[in-house]
């Protein structure tokens, strides 16, 4: 048994989801990471298949970690989430995108902080993988990942761990798009950790519609969640729009904060546009990296 699968296994059992839309391209490498840091029989692994036309299941069914797969003949992630949820019964539980690659040691790391008792949602933190992207978005993770409330132990983006105690705090993932997002309105700040030292790789966009398009999702899901929630949420334009001056301390950082700027704002706008067509059901995705 090499080192990582080592440490994992120490931590002890788990069970791992993973929701898959039309993900044959990316699933592999998703799986690959997963069988580096887990130890046979460790983890029961659910790769649901949802509204998928390609390979995805197969590629899953042929992958050595051995998953369990279901096929859903729907595409819906919440529905993903619950028939994985069905599928398993080890604690804690790992929520992972298949276009995700956890870093090395990220399980084990997971697992460890929430073997503590007082965090019950817990996530890596996100690198994105920015290489031989055109400025506009570079500059827009760059800003991003200097933005403040990465201080507040944010946890989400494509992947986090829930503690038997915190998975019960909420009953089925109800059909919304910001799954993650829903999650951690159930925790306070204390009750949640990201995981500095260890990440999980996201290919970033490699075309700036690619990433309109993502971010569309992002902010239409925050839409539906808010008023899901019945306006629980506050608008959050103005503490951004303040949060981007914050970060302009040279002129050299003005071309990258108005590159922020700008892709947010055309993402909000599309993603408005959208909510009051009342169509939450076009899914917005980075066919780029796929």
């Amino acid at each position: 048994m090499d080192g990582r699968r080592e440490g994992a296994a120490a931590a002890g059992r788990l069970s791992v989801v993973v929701p898959a839309h039309q993900e044959a391209a990316v699933i592999g490498r998703c799986l690959d990471a997963l069988h580096a840091q887990l130890a046979p029989g460790q983890a029961e692994i659910v790769v649901v298949a949802n509204g998928c036309t390609d390979t995805t299941a197969d590629v899953a069914r042929r992958h050595p970690v051995r998953p369990a797969v279901v096929e859903l003949a729907v595409g819906s992630k919440s529905a993903a989430l619950n028939a994985g949820d069905a599928r398993v019964s080890a604690f804690p539980r790992l929520y992972v995108d298949a276009d995700v690659v956890l870093g090395p040691g990220a399980v084990s790391a997971l697992l460890q902080v929430l073997a503590r008792g007082d965090v019950h949602v817990a996530a890596p933190e996100p690198r994105f993988d920015t290489r031989g992207r055109p400025w506009v978005v570079r500059s827009y993770y760059r800003t991003w990942q200097r933005l403040p409330f990465l201080n507040e132990e944010p946890v989400g983006n494509g992947v986090y761990a829930l503690s038997q105690e915190g998975r019960a705090r909420f009953d089925a993932f109800p059909p919304l798009i910001a799954d993650d997002l829903f999650v951690l309105r159930h925790f306070t700040v204390p009750e949640r950790r990201a995981v500095r030292d260890v990440s999980f790789d996201v290919q970033a966009p490699r075309h700036l519609s690619d990433l309109i398009a993502v971010r569309t999702r992002a902010y239409l899901g925050v839409t539906e969640l808010s008023a899901w929630q019945e306006g629980r949420l506050a608008n959050p334009g103005a503490s951004r729009a303040r949060a981007l001056r914050d970060l302009v301390a040279t002129w050299r950082d003005v071309p990258a904060v108005l590159a922020y700027a700008v892709v947010s704002a055309a993402a909000s706008t599309r993603a408005s546009r959208r909510w009051r067509r009342g169509d939450t059901t076009t899914w917005d995705r980075d066919g780029s990296t796929r």
